[in-house]
């Protein structure tokens, strides 16, 4: 299996100066940008494919990438009445907002998640898809025209709290570059960088029913970066 943050400089993803909120803060910058429905739908789409993975485990080696599709799939539902969008850019899973300025890609993420003393970035390196987005974001900054790719960084299934369901961490961030690197088939991938905006959700959810997160043994586990041609992950 690949390993994630093969020969990633930390120094790198520093670069570049984060805004980063949480709590109410977080909800607001949402508000302001027209993201409060997709933020709410969020903790109860990654519960429901918390719930299936459970009957995946004994069934589907997959379980990161079920798990994955699942996430995508219960948040589009959620919105697709709200006039939100779904597409495969350069093969990649999509979504796309009502204003059809801002996209959304999904991946999991390294330790840092909701951590403000860290740097975020992708559990894995990403493919092609995700480079040109990111590489868009980058060129197109001065241009209000541009569409904006933006990052949902989720809850990795090893990080799943047994104990404390009701709280589904995630962050929505904005990043502005990429950090290259080598995997172990010798491809270049890239890990995202420059995150200059990180939003950070990581509150109680009280309305949330609880769920027994599976106990999988992590040697056999297939995850996203073993499936190195699909670049939608």
């Amino acid at each position: 299996m690949q390993q994630g943050n093969l020969d990633l400089n930390h120094d790198e993803l520093l670069s570049t100066p984060c805004q980063i909120f949480d709590g109410v803060d977080a909800r607001q910058i949402s508000q302001e940008l027209g993201l409060l429905d997709l933020v709410d739908v969020i903790p109860e789409s990654v519960q429901v494919a918390n719930n299936n993975l459970a009957f995946k485990m004994y069934f589907n080696p997959a379980l990161a990438i079920a798990r994955w599709g699942d996430i995508f799939e219960q948040i589009f539902l959620r919105l697709v009445r709200s006039d939100w969008k779904q597409q495969k850019i350069n093969g990649q899973p999509t979504l796309i907002s009502p204003s059809g300025m801002m996209q959304f890609i999904f991946m999991s993420p390294n330790e840092a998640l909701c951590n403000q003393n860290d740097v975020i970035t992708a559990g894995y390196p990403k493919g092609i898809a995700t480079q040109l987005k990111l590489e868009a974001n980058r060129s197109h900054y001065m241009d209000d025209k541009a569409i904006r790719t933006f990052i949902v960084y989720y809850q990795p299934c090893s990080k799943i709290d047994q104990e404390d369901s009701a709280v589904i961490p995630f962050e929505i961030t904005y990043a502005t570059g990429i950090t290259p690197v080598k995997t172990s088939r010798d491809k270049t991938k890239c890990y995202p960088s420059n995150h200059t905006l990180r939003l950070i959700f990581n509150d109680p959810i009280s309305d949330l029913s609880a769920y027994e997160a599976p106990q999988t043994d992590e040697g056999d586990d297939i995850t996203e970066a073993d499936f190195d041609g699909l670049e939608a992950i």
